[in-house]
């Protein structure tokens, strides 16, 4: 595996001195559902910021209402333009944490996650496509990541969000693999 030289949060438009959950979704795979879990994520981590993609103006448009319907101040959602896919992964690196959506999982992009060593929290369901990113976390030897109910996905974001020494644990097992 080869990745891009990282650079710093700065140089993407990042704060350095907080959380960064990323979600490089697009935007049809960002059911209500999650969206509302990343929110109550955001309320239960002040510190912590969400890493979206702008990929679609009226997506984007929907997602900043929502941010703010559930009372978040607008600045805790940064959105990225799609850009190369060297920078795409070198920008991966910057990230603490990603957050999977349901029922569609990750499948590429989980590939990309693993190879930044990024640690990604999936909700696991019971059908294939449900089930992609579960599978490549544990090959990678972290399976703790993978949770099987709403609740368990956003507690395991949370206890994490608040343990960067489990955070550097678990992106040196990536490393490792």
């Amino acid at each position: 595996r080869v990745l891009p030289t990282a650079s710093q949060r700065a140089d993407w438009g990042l704060p350095a001195d907080k959380v960064l959950l990323c979600a490089f979704h697009q935007s049809y795979k960002i059911s209500a559902e999650v969206f509302d879990a990343w929110c109550r994520i955001l309320q239960r981590v002040p510190d912590a910021v969400l890493w979206l993609l702008d990929d679609n103006a009226s997506a984007t448009r929907e997602l900043k209402k929502q941010v703010a319907y559930h009372g978040v101040p607008l600045d805790r959602v940064v959105f990225a333009k799609r850009t190369s896919h060297l920078n795409y992964r070198a920008r991966l690196q910057m990230a603490d944490l990603y957050l999977d959506t349901t029922p569609y999982n990750a499948g590429s992009t989980a590939r990309d996650v693993l190879d930044a060593r990024l640690p990604m929290v999936t909700l696991s369901g019971k059908t294939f496509i449900s089930r992609m990113a579960g599978s490549m976390l544990h090959a990678a030897g972290v399976g703790e990541l993978v949770t099987h109910s709403h609740t368990d996905y956003e507690d395991t974001v949370v206890a994490l969000a608040h343990a960067p020494e489990r955070i550097a644990q678990l992106k040196q097992t990536l490393e490792l693999q």
